[in-house]
């Protein structure tokens, strides 16, 4: 880790819990969690292979997720002027796919969520019995995110078909929100996605032995352009998209191409930074 990061990570941890966190908690579990929250136990946990991804707005840390046994989410915060952006899921779809590299028979990622925090692990995927449990004067609620085997793969010309259908799908709520049933997405036939199978390259996540997400990627003049990044309904908020993403960006490095443009993203002005150990 970089010198003085720690001082940073724990900087900001302290500053969201003593805001919204601490009130709820006794003089025992506010002490309890700053014994936790150390620049020294952050150093030692990080040595011990523990997982630490950074959100960073230009040079300013603005949050932070740690992975405990490459299962369990020990830290999630997120600075008080960056909530409610998608930051905390984001950050939560980049370690799962850390910790199913490390554990590729991974089945679960669990966290003992505070009170007022349930709702959002809720909405991220993670489930659970809202009950309040104690610990040294720290409360929380143990949830867990089930999950399921994804599989990214090259897709050929057989899958057009259920691609073509599935990006029909996935695109009724843009049309929707827009009332608009003439967009691209939902116009494009079958010859036109076998010519993009042609000339760029198609990715598919499989769950379950469906295809459940896609993404296609072309370079023109030395810039690589990624687009029609789908996922099914159900599987949504789920780091799907995140993983084709990444996948296809590794695919692109083979390529001699001097950027990439990117039509979706998941926040203007941040970046996420992995500072995990290199096994």
């Amino acid at each position: 880790m970089e010198a003085g990061q720690q001082n940073i990570v724990v900087d900001l941890v302290l500053n969201v819990f003593n805001e919204f966190v601490a009130p709820q908690y006794s003089t025992e579990g506010v002490e309890e969690f700053n014994k936790f929250v150390t620049v020294e136990a952050v150093e030692s946990r990080f040595k011990a292979g523990n997982i630490f991804i950074l959100a960073k707005d230009e040079e300013k840390v603005v949050g932070i997720i740690e992975m405990r046994g490459n299962s369990h989410i020990a830290l999630l915060f997120v600075e008080k002027a960056y909530q409610f952006q998608g930051i905390a899921r984001e950050l939560v779809h980049r370690a799962i796919i850390i910790c199913l590299e490390r554990n590729p028979q991974l089945i679960k990622i669990t966290v003992n969520s505070s009170p007022n925090a349930y709702d959002a692990y809720y909405s991220i995927g993670f489930r659970g019995e809202k009950i309040i449990k104690t610990v040294n004067g720290i409360q929380f609620i143990p949830m867990e995110w089930k999950l399921k085997n994804i599989i990214i793969a090259q897709a050929t010309d057989k899958d057009a078909h259920n691609i073509l259908d599935l990006q029909k799908l996935a695109y009724q709520s843009e049309a929707k929100r827009y009332n608009d049933y003439s967009i691209p997405p939902l116009m494009q036939t079958l010859d036109e996605i076998l010519d993009d199978f042609k000339n760029q390259i198609v990715l598919k996540a499989i769950i379950d032995g469906d295809i459940a997400g896609s993404v296609r990627a072309y370079s023109l003049n030395e810039t690589c352009f990624i687009g029609r990044l789908i996922v099914h309904p159900d599987h949504q908020n789920k780091g799907i998209g995140t993983e084709l993403i990444n996948h296809i960006e590794k695919d692109l490095n083979s390529l001699q191409v001097t950027k990439v443009l990117k039509p979706y993203i998941f926040i203007t002005n941040w970046a996420i930074k992995d500072l995990s150990p290199k096994n």
